[in-house]
């Protein structure tokens, strides 16, 4: 497998400065000379210099795949490996159990969202948003949510929950791994069912596209046409409809309507890739 491409996450490391700033502003302020928390109406102004970067960090994220605290599923399933062999690293000794365990705790502690039946502590502040309760951890993340446009408040509680499903996954793997095999089955079952345009989605994050293509300029020449006849051969996709797909991929001036590698055909792909095991970098 050739060399993935290193993830430009400029722009994402860009907004995530302002998100930090905004929300440091917001801590630094909570207090007023007497040492008493402010009224959160006191807040408003620099609560709406936060919502704004958050918003436009997950949308950032969610494409270039940066890590931040409330990032998206997508991204954080990405990391995982990674994050898991750092702490192993730091933590000699340790578990991916102990890692699950401790990154749980942490997502439920910083920001959460409990259904009306969960018991919530005394020290949380409640926000019901329709049908959302909103619990928010006051020694982490002491300002008012109720500030937030319900959007926002909708894309942490998404991303929280879909992490600790993710993790609670993780944990019935490892404590039966028959479950686990059973489920790799089912992957293996669900990938084979791929319409034509994931199948060029996988071949394109996986790097097969790309090691194609330098090979096709080394051995032969490189066309869109020729690339077609070739994934025609083991993927079982007809090369008119193959052609279609590949063309808007490698030309930028054709029309991009049939361009396969939309945001969320490249997060569906990496769900399923990363439930297998790959930990790739995405490439671009």
């Amino acid at each position: 497998m050739p060399n993935m491409k290193v993830l430009d996450t400029k722009k994402s490391e860009e907004i995530n400065e302002k998100y930090e700033a905004s929300f440091y502003r917001i801590i630094d302020n909570l207090y007023d000379q007497d040492n008493k928390l402010k009224d959160f109406s006191e807040m408003k102004e620099k609560h709406d210099n936060l919502e704004p970067a958050m918003l436009k960090l997950f949308d950032s994220s969610y494409n270039d795949l940066f890590y931040w605290d409330f990032c998206p599923i997508n991204v954080y399933e990405y990391h995982y490996n990674s994050r898991l062999g750092q702490f192993c690293n730091d933590f000699p000794g340790s578990s991916e159990v102990d890692f699950i365990n401790i990154e749980k705790r942490t997502i439920k502690k910083r920001f959460w969202v409990r259904d009306d039946e969960d018991n919530i502590s005394d020290k949380s502040t409640i926000v019901k948003e329709d049908t959302l309760h909103l619990v928010l951890d006051d020694f982490f993340y002491p300002f008012n949510i109720s500030l937030f446009q319900h959007e926002l408040a909708l894309r942490i509680f998404l991303a929280q929950k879909k992490k600790l499903e993710f993790l609670d996954r993780k944990i019935e793997a490892i404590s039966n791994p028959s479950i686990n095999a059973q489920s790799e089955q089912e992957i293996l079952i669900n990938l084979s069912n791929s319409n034509d345009a994931m199948k060029v989605v996988y071949l394109h994050e996986l790097g097969i596209l790309d090691f194609l293509k330098e090979k096709m300029h080394k051995e032969m020449n490189f066309s869109v046409n020729n690339m077609a006849q070739v994934i025609s051969a083991f993927t079982s996709i007809d090369v008119t409809t193959a052609q279609p797909y590949l063309n808007p991929i490698y030309s930028s001036g054709v029309d991009q309507k049939k361009n396969p590698l939309k945001p969320k055909n490249i997060e569906r792909a990496w769900q399923k890739l990363s439930d297998l095991g790959f930990s790739l970098k995405k490439t671009t």
